[in-house]
């Protein structure tokens, strides 16, 4: 008889590690935003107006630090989930260790903390697409610049209504929470992996 791995563990795996696309997405729209920070020269600012270059440095410092803290905090998640996920191999009962990884993860400070890295993530958008914006309106001549910089807050503002759009089918359809109100309909691990739970007769089949 061999003991598989309890499904809350599975569920806490693949919840931490979806965190690493997020990480990986938040690094590079840092370093986007940095390198376009970077090229700026005396001259840019000597030749446009105040506003629009104090504008520029407010939205891409903005742009890189709300990308650096999801890369960073969303590597940890990750780098925890898995350690988390593969000591559940070292363990002799794997259910009672699935009960002490569901009270890791459904207490309620740090339960708010992962639903705020999503809108940090998305509060990234607007800034970098901003970013972008500016940084053709500042770099390249005339009409060039200016209707660059119409186009991509255009495609800034699409971008952000599909992200909340997406996220809402998502939060209604598979979280199960209300669209309006956010609230839950079942409990915390289970909103967030409602698919993984099995039933008894599904589980017994597994374990043996």
């Amino acid at each position: 008889m061999t003991e598989r791995i309890a499904p809350g563990v599975t569920a806490v795996e693949g919840l931490t590690g979806s965190q690493g696309s997020l990480a990986l997405a938040s690094a590079l729209f840092a370093g986007f935003a940095l390198e376009g920070l970077l090229q700026m020269g005396a001259g840019d600012f000597e030749k446009h107006s105040s506003y629009v270059m104090f504008g520029y440095v407010l939205v891409t410092i903005l742009a890189i630090t709300l990308n650096m803290f999801v890369c960073g905090v969303c590597t940890l998640l990750e780098q925890q989930g898995r350690i988390a996920a593969a000591l559940a191999h070292t363990k002799q009962d794997a259910r009672a260790y699935e009960k002490q990884l569901r009270g890791w993860y459904e207490q309620p400070a740090f339960a708010a903390v992962r639903s705020k890295i999503f809108w940090v993530y998305a509060l990234g958008v607007p800034c970098c697409a901003l970013s972008i914006a500016l940084y053709c309106l500042i770099k390249l001549p005339g009409l060039a610049g200016k209707l660059s910089c119409a186009l991509i807050l255009a495609f800034g503002a699409v971008l952000w209504r599909t992200y909340m759009y997406i996220n809402d089918l998502f939060r209604v359809g598979v979280l199960g929470l209300d669209s309006r109100k956010g609230t839950r309909r079942n409990s915390m691990f289970e909103v967030e992996a409602p698919k993984i739970v099995l039933s008894p007769q599904t589980q017994r089949r597994r374990l043996y």
